[in-house]
């Protein structure tokens, strides 16, 4: 691993150019721990206690939003990343504050996850890696950050959508 402060960078055929910054937390070796958050963390009263569902599935992006979201005081549900086992988690109708949802799951698009959680009441932050106004017309109103996201940004979106209070 190179020294903290040094830029490694990545390309790959057919992709953009993605860098990264050593910190002194890489050190730590745990996933999710070496990503530190910000230090204006006014989402943490917000998100404590907070029953958020994570639908997102690729798994290191998934597990770094979970553990975010852990670590701010929520309690996760998921993540998974199928559609098919995401409708299976909402099958019982659980009580959640929030949710946080790729659009497109394995090639599948997840508008019939959108429309359920709409339909439940549940406040919902979209992520995408296509631009937001490419989300159908029914979802276009509805929260969305575009990927590549700051894990800090979607803690923000999310506490956004929570009642205060």
């Amino acid at each position: 691993m190179p020294p903290p402060g040094e830029a490694l960078r990545f390309s790959f055929p057919g992709t953009k150019r993605v860098q990264f910054r050593v910190s002194e937390d890489r050190r730590s070796g745990g996933v999710g721990e070496s990503m530190p958050l910000p230090e204006n963390r006014a989402w943490e009263s917000l998100l404590r206690g907070r029953r958020v569902l994570v639908i997102e599935d690729d798994y290191f992006w998934a597990d770094e939003l979970s553990t975010g979201l852990r670590r701010a005081g929520a309690l996760v549900l998921g993540p998974t990343g199928t559609l098919a086992s995401a409708l299976a988690l909402l099958a019982p109708e659980p009580e959640l504050d929030a949710a946080v949802i790729d659009m497109n799951l394995r090639g599948e698009r997840a508008e019939p996850l959108v429309d359920r959680l709409v339909a439940l009441g549940v406040p919902l932050l979209l992520v995408t890696g296509y631009e937001c106004s490419s989300l159908s017309e029914a979802h276009i109103g509805l929260p969305c950050l575009e990927k590549p996201v700051a894990l800090a940004a979607v803690l923000t979106a999310v506490s956004r959508l929570l009642p205060q209070g």
